[in-house]
Parts: structure tokens; sequence; C-alpha cells
């Protein structure tokens, strides 16, 4: 896979119809404002921030901007970032991709991370550096966890998984469907999203999962962050 140059994304996106933008969610407004500043410079991106998540919405910069969330877990080696910040309950028709940054290296996050969705994980002792490069990768489909838990992911899983000639008779709406599962979105989420009934979603999310021979949201990230 070419990563998308850090410093072209907007142009990469293809049109002004598929933009790139990236929000911070974090208390540290002085903080924030800096990586904003920087984060804006280093990738030619709109870059925002934000105190609550909430305040994120589709009235946020343009609707249909592919869209990075970087939540702050403030460097705390106990930390719950889904009830922190609402993430449970954070609903939108265009799902972000979220991440977590000034992660302590002890909150273990990394495997529930995954099996609910987020796309990468960045430390409190890591370079600010890293972010623009991490970014660019995360945007361009792939995960960015360490190597560890990646491994004991793969390690961990009792049913291994592969592209197939299943995999090619998705239909347009279980792709969509798979494309949020890998974003993070809940069920709720994805039906309030596409106008269905959570019936439905579970039914779709059932034949996506028996189609690819995945076991859950986990594989079908790491399915989905391989091949869409």
């Amino acid at each position: 896979m070419n990563p998308i140059s850090p410093h072209n994304l907007s142009a990469s996106a293809g049109n002004s119809l598929e933009e790139v933008e990236v929000h911070i969610v974090g208390s540290n407004m002085l903080q924030n404002d800096l990586l904003r500043s920087f984060l804006e410079k280093e990738l030619a991106v709109s870059c925002g921030k934000h105190r609550q998540l909430a305040q994120l919405s589709i009235t946020t910069g343009n609707i249909r901007a592919r869209r990075v969330v970087l939540i702050d877990c403030d460097a705390k080696e106990t930390i719950d970032p889904w009830s922190a910040f609402g993430l449970n309950e954070f609903t939108d028709p265009n799902p972000p991709i979220f991440a977590f940054y000034n992660v302590h290296p002890e909150a273990n996050l990394e495997q529930v991370a995954m099996e609910r969705g987020i796309r990468g994980i960045f430390y409190a002792e890591e370079s600010y550096e890293v972010l623009p490069r991490a970014i660019t990768a995360i945007l361009g489909g792939e995960l960015w966890f360490s190597r560890k838990a990646l491994s004991e992911c793969v390690m961990n899983g009792d049913n291994h998984f592969a592209y197939s000639d299943a995999a090619t008779n998705l239909t347009e709406r279980e792709r969509e469907i798979l494309h949020m599962i890998a974003t993070g979105a809940s069920n709720l989420n994805i039906s309030k999203a596409m106008g269905i009934s959570l019936h439905t979603v579970k039914a779709h999310i059932y034949n996506i999962y028996k189609r690819l021979n995945l076991k859950g949201r986990l594989q079908a990230s790491l399915w989905a962050a391989k091949y869409l």
C-alpha cells in the first residue's frame, strides 16, 4: 500500500468532495492549540480543537470530509475514554476515524481499543513528530498500534481470515456497514446513520461475518483496514 504524502492529504483525497480534516478533543487547550497549528502546517489540512466530543458534529467543517479525531487521554494511567468522552453515545451520519493520543504506557488500552474500532494509539512518551506520518497511514487504511499488540491480536484469534472470492460478493450496503464498523461505529450509530432498524443492521453484520469468515468487530476492523 502506498501511503499518502503527509504534505498533500487533501489533494490525495481526490477533490473538494472528499477533503481531509483532523480534530483534536481534550481539555488541555494550550497543548491542543499548539498541536493543531503543527498538524495544519505539516499536513496542509483543516484542523480543529474541541473540549468535548459532543462539540464535533456534522456542522463542523465539510460534511463530506474524511475526518480523523484525536482524543487526548491526558497521560492518565487509569482512564476509560469511551465514558470520559461519550464515545458510546456519539452519533454522526459521517462517522470519523478515531485515535487516542497522549496515552499512558500502562493504561492497557490497546486490545480493547482494537476491539472497539479505534484505529491507532499514540503514547505520551512519543514525539509529536510521529503524528503526521501516523495520521497519513490511518487515512490510508492502516492501523497504528504497537507491533506487540497487533501480534497478540493475531495470535489470540482462533480463526484466521483472508481475502477471498466471497469478499467480492459483499453488497454496497454491506461494504458501507463494514467500513462504519471499522471506524468504531456501534450498531445504533449505523442504524441512525443509514436510516435502518437495529434488526436490519444486525442481520447485515451477521451476513458480513459469515461471508468473510470473521468473528467479531476486531477481525472485521482488521479486515476492513487491509482490504477496503
